[in-house]
């Protein structure tokens, strides 16, 4: 399941892709969700496996020759799972043997790499510019905790020399998150709504350019990365994880009036010191004089 996740991802960052190998991609997720389901039904958890989700697999109208060869193997595959979930009880070696099978005509099929691994007939790029941005990129922008920090993101759209070939943009997607990576100075009993921040906004680009802008609050004192995601939207809706990501650090100090109060506070908490009383004289014989 996490390499079936993993082509998931790819599906969703390739934009520029075309159907063939967008299908491919997802073709490739299947065999891997199809190995995942075949162990849960025979081994792992046979009572509550269905398999209603599953039996349509192979009725869809295949494009191609791999396309056809890999829902063949789909169909034979679960037939082969549910035969055997009914029929016997795990596990013996014929739950083994199918998956050993299973895995095998999987491999058989050979993988159609399709046009766009090795040329892109569409190119989509998004440059992202962030202000305020500190002079050295290591160092943090410093703000008040009573404060919020303005965030204004701008970027631009390139295009290739074909663009809008496969799928066209609609909106820009921006997602700003920030966490607390350390904390400095004293302990407060801040709301965990104050911890992080969490924003998206949708955008629509202009002349392929676009900006936008985010209010943040840093109330807990210490320094705090913030990620600025952007996607993008096409005319059907669908959302692709496109990027860039870029990040960049904020230092939030103590306002100077709070800094002030909390330190009369401390100062009034401290127990007040005992007067240390005199120490009797003893009276000696040289006392006198």
């Amino acid at each position: 399941r996490s390499l079936a996740s993993r082509y998931g991802d790819l599906y969703q960052s390739s934009f520029d892709a075309d159907s063939a190998t967008l299908r491919n991609v997802e073709l490739q997720q299947q065999s891997c969700l199809l190995i995942s389901h075949a162990i849960e039904a025979l081994i792992l958890d046979p009572e509550s496996t269905s398999f209603q989700e599953y039996g349509s697999a192979g009725g869809a109208h295949a494009t191609s020759e791999y396309e056809r060869r890999m829902m063949s193997v789909f169909s034979r595959v679960l037939e082969e799972v549910e035969s055997l979930n009914r029929k016997y009880t795990p596990v013996s070696y014929m739950h083994t043997a199918c998956l050993c099978s299973a895995v095998i005509a999987l491999l058989k099929v050979p993988l159609s790499f399709q046009r766009y691994f090795f040329q892109k007939l569409q190119s989509t790029s998004i440059k992202l510019a962030l202000s305020p941005s500190p002079r050295n990129p290591a160092e943090p922008i410093v703000v008040q905790n009573n404060q919020q920090l303005a965030l204004k993101v701008e970027g631009v759209v390139q295009h290739g020399s074909k663009p809008g070939l496969f799928r066209k943009i609609q909106s820009i997607c921006l997602n700003v998150s920030s966490v607390l990576q350390s904390k400095s100075g004293q302990e407060y009993k801040i709301p965990v709504d104050s911890l992080t921040n969490e924003m998206e906004q949708m955008v629509e680009p202009h002349n392929d350019y676009f900006s936008t802008q985010f209010l943040l609050n840093f109330a807990v004192v210490g320094t705090h990365s913030i990620t600025v995601e952007s996607s993008v939207r096409d005319l059907n809706g669908i959302i692709w994880k496109t990027g860039p990501k870029t990040t960049l650090f904020v230092k939030s100090l103590e306002d100077p009036y709070s800094q002030q109060i909390r330190l009369q506070q401390q100062q009034g908490q401290q127990p007040p010191q005992q007067p240390q009383q005199p120490q009797p004289l003893q009276r000696t014989a040289y006392s006198r004089f």
